[in-house]
């Protein structure tokens, strides 16, 4: 399967990592719907002796509503083992707080179309500001994607949001262009 081959590669890739950061990997709704396939992964990164706790599954809520009782299932088998689970693009299609409720998700992440209105429209920003929220009373991991300028980023960390991703940070980049950057972080304890 191709994502067997794609995280194989990227577990390979995050143990060169310090171990303070993290590796999120997105499941698709074949892999969860497909029987075994969360417990082949999770094989994969023990077999490269890759914490579980350094792992995060990311779901899109469309995928967990395909099959309620499955997604459950492969998301208890991921939350047994140890890794944690972010359900992606939340705020967009079918987002349901019903789903926050009954999955087990340890991150919330903004969707871009949001974050990208920040700043430009009160809309947007007052649903990031919810979302932060709901996030921490949860107590939930929220991350904020797609953020690509310094007025989101600084809107973001004002909102109490603590994790980004987007342009503004970095561009995308080859695995040993990251690992130079990586050498180059001051050590954290």
């Amino acid at each position: 399967i191709l994502s067997e081959v794609l995280f194989r590669k990227a577990v390979r890739e995050a143990c060169l990592w310090p171990n303070h950061l993290t590796l999120s990997f997105n499941l698709s709704a074949v892999s969860l719907n497909t029987p075994r396939a969360v417990t082949r992964l999770l094989s994969i990164a023990e077999q490269f002796e890759f914490p579980f706790s350094r792992l995060i599954f990311e779901i899109t809520e469309s995928a967990v509503l395909k099959d309620f009782e499955s997604a459950l299932e492969v998301l208890e088998e991921i939350k047994a083992a140890g890794a944690r689970i972010a359900i992606d693009d939340f705020g967009t299609g079918y987002s349901s707080l019903t789903s926050l409720r009954h999955y087990p998700f340890d991150v919330i992440k903004i969707d871009n179309s949001f974050v990208a209105g920040i700043g430009q429209s009160m809309e947007d920003h007052s649903i990031v500001r919810a979302l932060i929220e709901l996030g921490r009373g949860l107590q939930m991991r929220v991350t904020a994607e797609g953020v690509e300028t310094e007025e989101q980023l600084r809107l973001l960390k004002d909102d109490g949001c603590t994790e980004v991703q987007g342009f503004h940070m970095s561009h995308p980049m080859p695995a040993d262009e990251l690992q130079r950057l990586l050498s180059q972080l001051p050590a954290r304890d």
